[in-house]
């Protein structure tokens, strides 16, 4: 079975595409459905305007939640009202995507099981897979999963990022532009995901208090290792940054630091071919100068000039100005 396939349904005459499955305790495999019924899972990927209207009216919620869900900067937050319960979470895109994190609404109802995103996504394609744990009608079990998944592909993420970073801090001297800017953008992308990440932390506080779910003492267990293993996955994004930081640092004082040592070579050369383009323009004048009748008199000048030239050279040596 496909990972990303979408159903197409007919009502009034309008194509809607929603994928619908369902899974119980007898059956091995996930179903796909034709039609909604207790106990399903909705799997809703860049809806249209009227395939959010659609769900909207057949599992009674209100519109704006559902539009909420489509827009890429929104934040993670719990909604809880008498029919049903609103997540908003941040997953992870990955470096390559136009932007590196979306938000996932999970709607919990008395009925159903929908999960909305603006595109494909791992974390969801995932259950898609099989597994003989996954039961639709379990929607905690759902929302768990998908938390600790979530996590899991962060720290994925994060960790294939600190090995590229910790490669170009062991090669500061051959850094190019390129490096840079990739760090630059790697930079960018890390502080998106801590942004989602203490985002997504504050949702599993709220969870683990107990107000909107009712937890056993296992799924309690749970959440508490998934914020112990978040905020760890904070900490390790947060010291990606300050090395990013570091190498950034270390890269333009290294820069500067060569950029001197040019300086002083150029300004060292300049000044010692100046002493003998001083002595060359007096005896270059048009007048009578001492010694200019004598024979041999080039020979003279030409030694005394080299003698500076030697003598400007030693003192720059001394003073490691060269």
């Amino acid at each position: 079975m496909p990972i990303f396939y979408f159903y197409f349904k007919i009502t009034d005459g309008i194509f809607f595409m929603i994928k619908i499955y369902k899974k119980n305790h007898r059956d091995r495999e996930l179903k796909e459905v034709g039609e909604l019924s207790e106990n399903c899972w909705v799997r809703v990927v860049d809806p249209t305007a009227q395939e959010i209207r659609f769900i909207s009216e057949k599992a009674n919620i209100p519109l704006d939640i559902l539009e909420d869900a489509l827009d890429e900067s929104e934040l993670p937050r719990i909604e809880s009202e008498k029919d049903y319960l609103v997540i908003i979470i941040r997953i992870p895109l990955g470096e390559k995507e136009s932007f590196f994190s979306i938000p996932l609404t999970i709607i919990l109802t008395q009925k159903y099981l929908i999960t909305v995103s603006i595109r494909p996504n791992d974390i969801i394609g995932s259950f898609l897979l099989g597994g003989k744990d996954f039961q639709t009608q379990n929607r905690p079990k759902f929302l768990f999963d998908v938390f600790k998944r979530t996590v899991k592909s962060y720290d994925y993420l994060i960790r294939s990022s600190a090995k590229s970073i910790n490669k170009q801090r062991f090669r500061l001297d051959k850094l190019k532009n390129t490096d840079i800017t990739n760090l630059v953008e790697r930079e960018e992308i890390l502080n998106n995901y801590i942004s989602a990440l203490v985002g997504n932390a504050s949702i599993f506080n709220k969870i683990l208090k107990g107000k909107f779910i009712s937890l056993f003492e296992q799924e309690q267990d749970l959440i508490e290792d998934l914020l112990v293993d978040m905020r760890q996955v904070i900490e390790l994004c947060d010291t990606n940054i300050k090395t990013i930081k570091n190498i950034r640092e270390a890269y333009s004082t290294i820069l500067t630091n060569n950029l001197n040592k040019v300086l002083k070579f150029l300004t060292s050369i300049t000044i010692i071919l100046t002493l003998p383009t001083i002595i060359s323009s007096i005896y270059g004048m048009n007048v009578g100068l001492p010694g200019g009748g004598q024979d041999g008199v080039f020979y003279y000048i030409m030694g005394f000039t080299l003698i500076i030239m030697g003598l400007s050279y030693s003192i720059f040596v001394w003073r490691r100005w060269l």
